[in-house]
């Protein structure tokens, strides 16, 4: 427990010295005769009842600051997390439990030869642990695959084998999310192996909430979770298990100059009755594979052709970008196809309500969000081939974040929505960061931990939200973490990739604070903005500080 003294060592001196001159007091009172100043009954029986004494004075202390709400607001650490979990309840509010990552890892065999994975099989990655969750067979031919646990293998292009497993991470917390193609080992290897690797990104890896976190959510539990005020919306989406998690949201209605929808009339007023919901489902997007059917629409000079496929809104609503396009079943995913142009729009079609979205760039990053995408294939020969005919098959990676059709359906609800206007939810604007800088360090001394420090600064600023302004300090403070004692850092570059929901990409760069600029007319400020960072988009080098000898 916090809130019970572990060490003696750490009590208050002069909360010791008074309860000692208290108990001699108390004593001689009771016997007058007794010498409590020296000797045995004072020096040792007097000074450690006092100790014993200051140690149930502060655990009683400690009790009493977790039963307070503003003295665990001061100090949420010292506060025991069972008392400040009892004090909440009485606000409807419960801990969050956290929750273990989940995904598919993807084995890569040398033989077409049929393979067991055991239960409970540890595979190894980042110095993180997972384990299989069921056993796993490999099977030559769909023929053979008798249940959910047999898995075909299917042959690359490079002529070896492979076959996906599903696995859990043995620990809670948002660390267990790999990204795609994270290198993950068996600690048994199995027969013909070569290698294995996250077939997509890992889902779920919840944190435990910290009493923080939770004192910070406390407005959200006496709220009327119901679309009205902003804290009475966040209460009642948190309210749904399947949205608890929400990382941050932020609400854009009337009166704030981002709002466009709520003037859709021949008068240039904003008359209300529109919301924005911006929400960050989880702390970095996601990245979700589609195998889709691409067209030849143009051959280029080179004998290649540029092909085209589309995206559905359901396929990935409101997705961000297109991070990676390669044939399918290819083993080389470096790189991958440029993107030649992407053109989006807006779905509206359906029997359900819909809320009120005029043009492309309202739609942006909504689940009605959809898109034309065009790219220049550089291998394939397009000669024999007819265009608007040919079709070809490739696995396209996209980049977002999840879960906001699901909150769309919720707040459409006829229950829930607000009778007077509609709630359209977004994913932010993403700001992606790239982020370099240089540690020195003197000859002898052992290079720190760069994994460790990545993932930490990737933590940092992905819970850094809706603020509008990256400070430079962030990142620095968090890196020297992990310094020893005569090592320093250069200076700081951070520079900001803006998608905005338009199209346009717009770039931002500082070594102190990256600000978002107010642009209202395309919906971009500090309101609507959120900063992603990405292990792979953090550089750090380290060089040696060669110091003269003095």
């Amino acid at each position: 427990m916090t809130v019970q003294v572990q060490n003696l060592l750490t009590l208050d001196e002069t909360l010791v010295v008074d309860l000692q001159e208290f108990l001699n007091e108390m004593l001689q009172e009771l016997d007058p005769t007794l010498d409590t100043k020296r000797g045995v009954l004072g020096d040792l029986l007097g000074y450690y009842g006092a100790i014993l004494a200051a140690a149930n004075q502060t655990n009683i202390d400690r009790v009493r600051q977790s039963s307070s709400l503003l003295a665990i607001e001061q100090d949420p650490t010292l506060a025991d997390d069972n008392v400040v979990e009892a004090v909440l309840s009485n606000f409807l509010m419960e801990r969050k439990t956290g929750a273990q990552a989940t995904g598919q890892v993807t084995i890569v065999l040398d033989a077409s030869v049929s393979v067991t994975i055991s239960q409970g099989a540890i595979f190894s990655s980042q110095g993180l642990q997972f384990f299989s969750v069921a056993a796993f067979v490999s099977r030559l031919s769909q023929a053979t695959v008798q249940s959910s646990n047999d898995r075909l293998l299917t042959q690359l292009d490079d002529g070896n084998y492979a076959f996906t497993i599903d696995v859990k991470a043995v620990e809670v917390g948002s660390a267990g999310r790999l990204s795609r193609n994270a290198s993950i080992l068996p600690d048994q290897l199995p027969p013909h192996y070569l290698t294995s690797y996250a077939t997509a990104d890992f889902l779920g890896g919840e944190n435990l909430e910290t009493n923080e976190e939770l004192i910070a959510r406390m407005r959200e539990g006496l709220a009327a979770k119901a679309l009205s005020g902003r804290t009475n919306m966040n209460a009642a989406l948190r309210a749904q298990p399947a949205f608890s998690n929400i990382v941050a949201t932020s609400i854009v209605g009337l009166g704030d100059p981002e709002m466009l929808r709520d003037a859709h009339t021949i008068f240039p007023v904003s008359l209300g009755g529109r919301v924005d919901w911006y929400i960050r489902t989880q702390e970095r997007p996601l990245r979700l594979t589609l195998k889709k059917a691409a067209v030849l629409i143009e051959k280029t000079a080179n004998n290649r052709g540029i092909w085209q496929f589309a995206v559905t809104k359901d396929e990935f609503p409101g997705f961000y970008d297109v991070d990676l396009i390669v044939p399918t079943g290819t083993t080389n995913v470096l790189g991958g196809y440029p993107v030649v142009s992407d053109t989006r729009a807006v779905d509206l079609t359906g029997s359900d309500w819909v809320p009120d979205i005029v043009g492309v760039a309202e739609g942006a990053y909504s689940p009605y969000q959809t898109a034309v995408i065009r790219f220049e294939d550089t291998d394939t020969l397009t000669q024999s081939m007819v265009i608007n005919s040919a079709e070809q098959t490739y696995d396209i990676t996209l980049r977002g974040l999840p879960l906001l059709k699901d909150i769309q359906t919720f707040v459409n609800d006829r229950s829930v929505r607000n009778y007077g206007g509609d709630c359209l939810i977004k994913a932010p604007i993403p700001c992606f960061l790239a982020i370099s800088f240089v540690i020195f360090k003197p000859g002898p001394a052992v290079t720190p931990d760069l994994e460790a420090m990545t993932t930490a600064i990737c933590q940092a600023v992905n819970r850094y939200n809706f603020v509008g302004r990256l400070p430079v300090s962030l990142i620095a403070d968090t890196a020297h973490n992990f310094l020893d004692e005569g090592m320093y850092l250069s200076a700081i570059d951070l520079l900001g990739r803006i998608r905005r929901p338009d199209g346009i990409w717009t770039l931002s760069r500082s070594n102190s604070i990256l600000t978002i600029a107010d642009d209202h007319q395309n919906m971009v400020t500090g309101r609507t903005v959120c900063f992603f960072a990405e292990p792979t988009s953090i550089s750090i080098a380290v060089s040696v500080d060669d110091r003269p000898d003095i």
